[in-house]
Parts: C-alpha cells; structure tokens; sequence
C-alpha cells in the first residue's frame, strides 16, 4: 500500500491567514488545511476565526455539506429554523448534517477547526 500525500502539520502564525469574505461582507479569518477544489468535490478543512468587529454577530447559514466542527476558542449558538438550539463551547464537537439551515450568533474572538464533505 503507497501513501498518496504526505501529512499537512504546520504551526498557525499570522502570516497564515487569509481575509475571508461571503458575498462581499467580512467573515473573519480563515487558514486553509485542505481547501475547496474547483475540479473535484472532496473534502474542505479549515480554521476560522472571528476577531471582534470582523463579522456580524448573527449569520444566516446553510449547511451546504456534513460538517463537523471543534469549537477551540469563544461560543457560537447554532439556531435551526424549526426552533432547536445548540451551544458550543471551547472543547466542544459538534456534527451537522448537510441540508440543515440555521441562524449563527457568535461570541467574540472565536475560532474553531472544520471539515466539509
């Protein structure tokens, strides 16, 4: 058996994070691990982070994929349409299915480590 790449391991420094934008509108930070393919639908993952002031305090989201989440800095609370509520925490893990849609309220600075299929 051959391994096909070798393993992403690198230390987040400043100079690794990109401006994230969401139709024009600031979305925080993001550091890309395996970031989004334009010719194959695979897996994306990533770290986000929200500084004060860099993205609104609610965010309209849908769930575009599976998603799953470890929460490492600040809160977030995930509000579905049909009215369930979840809270994550720094140290929290959380899995969302795709097709969900919800309605995001984030406590500042926040960061959290995902991954999309």
């Amino acid at each position: 058996m051959s391994m096909s790449a070798d393993p992403a391991v690198v230390t987040v420094g400043e100079e690794q994070w990109e401006p994230f934008y969401v139709d024009g509108e600031r979305m925080g930070d993001m550091h890309w691990l395996r970031p989004p393919s334009e010719h194959a639908r695979g897996p994306v993952a990533t770290v986000w982070r929200v500084q004060p002031g860099d993205a609104p305090a609610e965010i309209d989201y849908r769930f575009d994929g599976d998603e799953l989440w470890h929460v490492l800095e600040g809160a977030i609370d995930v509000t579905y349409e049909d009215g369930r509520r979840y809270t994550l925490s720094a140290g929290d893990i959380g899995a969302f299915p795709r097709g969900g849609h919800a309605t995001l309220r984030l406590t500042t600075p926040f960061k959290k480590a995902y991954m999309v299929a």
